[in-house]
């Protein structure tokens, strides 16, 4: 078991940090080797190790322990956030980053603050962070703060935003609000007897969609929101050279029949080493859509948050799938919880199919399954308030039982990230008219 310590959270670059990984154990065994991966791309050995970080950013280090057996363990901590060394000046901007869960620009009393998000000054105001630009994080109470500025010269505050998120306040005009305002949850339904599982209560999962052959409400996939202008789904379910306009994304309901809003696919992004020869391995593509829209999005798990998906993890899978081996597609979303399994439990009833980038849940021999049409859907681990998206539907066997298989989203979580380019965000001008301490907060919808 991989457990370890480091003696600063944060500070400004360059940032000396002392990582101790001494309280890692192995109760059957001795440990020999420490691997530290420290967040910025670097890494090093040794029971402790230390690290300079020499630009601003948010930072999450890991360590991997290994036996001599050869048993791994990998642990991620939590961030290290490195903002820029302060100046010599009389002026102070400060504020805070919230989630703008109803994405309306003003901050409500239940919605929450957005930590290791990095402001950075925007000096030549093209809205990137260059090298030069003074930047700062987000504390975990969704606050940063910048000293020692020169209190006679304007600045352009503004975020540099990760996957998924848009800014709203201050944003960028009233163009980029496309798309329907998410909805509030309704009311859960009464259970009833995907195959089996329940109802999914409409609104509950409102970056789920579903893919249909254009011009028809025939689902034959499914899909997550990522960003604004993007959906995630299942390699298998685009490959094949399919032309973007023989299929359309359904979004905004519960049912396939009606409601919802059709949205006009322009791209199709395949992940590269996706081979359905070898065992649908990298079974994850990306659907750009024509607009952007402003429909909630589900968040990517990454390497940092890997032990989420850990077996023994009880998760979710929604989807219209079939509802019986052989029988028809629901036309109501429904979700089953399936709890994650360890890669070699699988493999004993899915064999060789099962590989380090797949990831596997459900008991073994349940007739509560995911199945064929679910294809492409989300696998999701709740985390805090909301869900992380563990893995995408990619198969099972061929009767429609458990386990099944799903993409690991964690292990592919690079294929995404440099696909979908962030989204820019709006900034607030700073002149000091009020003084030498200004403040600019945002809000950013998910």
């Amino acid at each position: 078991m991989a457990r370890f310590a480091s003696d600063v959270s944060e500070g400004s670059a360059p940032l000396e940090v002392r990582f101790d990984g001494s309280r890692s154990f192995d109760p059957d065994g001795t440990i020999a080797a420490w691997a530290w991966e420290f967040g910025d791309g670097t890494a090093g050995t040794g029971r402790t190790a230390t690290h300079v970080y020499e630009e601003p950013g948010s930072y999450t280090p890991a360590l991997t322990v290994t036996d001599q057996r050869g048993a791994r363990h990998r642990q991620a901590g939590s961030a290290i956030a490195v903002s820029s060394p302060p100046g010599t000046g009389d002026g102070e901007i400060g504020g805070l980053v919230w989630h703008d869960a109803d994405a309306d620009g003003r901050r409500g009393e239940d919605e929450d603050v957005v930590p290791a998000m990095v402001v950075f000054l925007d000096e030549n105001q093209d809205g990137m962070r260059d090298s030069s630009e003074a930047a700062t994080v987000t504390d975990s109470a969704g606050r940063y703060r910048f000293v020692g500025l020169d209190g006679n010269r304007p600045y352009a505050v503004t975020q540099e935003l990760t996957l998924g998120w848009t800014n709203t306040a201050p944003g960028l005009g009233a163009a980029r609000q496309l798309g329907r305002p998410p909805g509030r949850p309704a009311p859960s339904p009464p259970a009833q007897p995907i195959i089996g599982g329940q109802v999914a209560a409409p609104g509950e999962f409102p970056f789920q969609v579903a893919l249909l052959a254009a011009g028809t409400r025939t689902q034959f996939c499914a899909g997550v929101f990522v960003a604004s202008r993007w959906v995630m789904t299942a390699a298998h379910c685009v490959d094949e050279g399919l032309d973007p306009d023989s299929l359309t994304v359904l979004a905004g309901t519960n049912e396939v029949s009606r409601g919802g809003e059709a949205l006009k696919v322009v791209r199709i992004v395949v992940h590269p080493g996706f081979s359905a020869e070898a065992s649908y391995a990298n079974d994850v593509a990306l659907l750009e859509l024509g607009g952007q829209y402003m429909y909630p999005r589900i968040e990517l798990l990454t390497p940092a948050g890997a032990a989420l998906a850990a077996p023994g993890t009880l998760a979710t899978v929604v989807g219209w799938g079939y509802t019986s081996n052989g029988g028809p597609s629901s036309d109501v979303l429904k979700k089953l919880q399936a709890r994650i399994i360890s890669n070699d439990e699988c493999r004993t009833q899915l064999g060789a199919h099962i590989r380090d980038v797949t990831v596997c849940a459900g008991t073994p021999g349940s007739s509560e399954a995911t199945c064929n049409g679910d294809s492409g859907g989300p696998l999701m681990a709740p985390f805090r308030s909301r869900w992380k998206l563990v893995g995408i539907v990619s198969f099972g066997a061929s009767i429609c039982f458990q386990p099944s298989a799903f993409a690991r989203v964690s292990a592919l979580a690079d294929f995404p990230l440099g696909a979908v380019p962030a989204e820019r965000s709006g900034a607030v001008r700073v002149d000091w008219s009020a003084g030498k301490t200004a403040e600019a907060n945002f809000g950013n919808f998910r």
